[in-house]
């Protein structure tokens, strides 16, 4: 049987990791999805992250931060490659987070993540609107 709510809580992730060229931007930058509801156009430089792992301020590598987010949601939120590296990839690009090349645990080189101080911004937004929309589904779930 499937779970709604994690089902849901996929879809929402894999919406929000969707990479959308700007035909009109000459400058080559990626759309960045900037809800955590609704993907936007992340055209605009950063204004304010990512979560998780980054957070916590320390470098961390892709497959670490997958790891992370699966911990720290005991195991409900799984993070697949295909919706990690592209989300990542647009987040470097709008500076809410640097990557450098370096060795991994296992000595293999790996691009590692650390969010700026506009990722904190961002995520700090980010945050507010969860809270804004999960409240406002409490609500519409109480009076159903």
């Amino acid at each position: 049987m499937t779970n709604p709510v994690m089902t849901a809580s996929k879809s929402a992730l894999v919406r929000r990791s969707a990479i959308v060229r700007s035909q009109s931007d000459r400058a080559g930058t990626v759309n960045r999805p900037d809800s955590a509801l609704l993907g936007r156009s992340c055209t605009e430089r950063p204004g304010g992250g990512s979560g998780s792992a980054e957070s916590t301020g320390q470098k961390m590598h892709g497959y670490a931060i997958a790891e992370r987010i699966e911990q720290l949601s005991e195991r409900v939120l799984q993070v697949g490659e295909g919706s990690l590296y592209p989300a990542l990839h647009c987040m470097d690009e709008a500076g809410w987070i640097r990557s450098e090349w370096a060795p991994s645990d296992n000595n293999r080189r790996a691009r590692h993540y650390r969010i700026t101080a506009a990722g904190r911004r961002q995520l700090a937004n980010e945050h507010a609107e969860w809270q804004r929309a999960a409240a406002a589904i409490t609500r519409v779930l109480r009076l159903a």
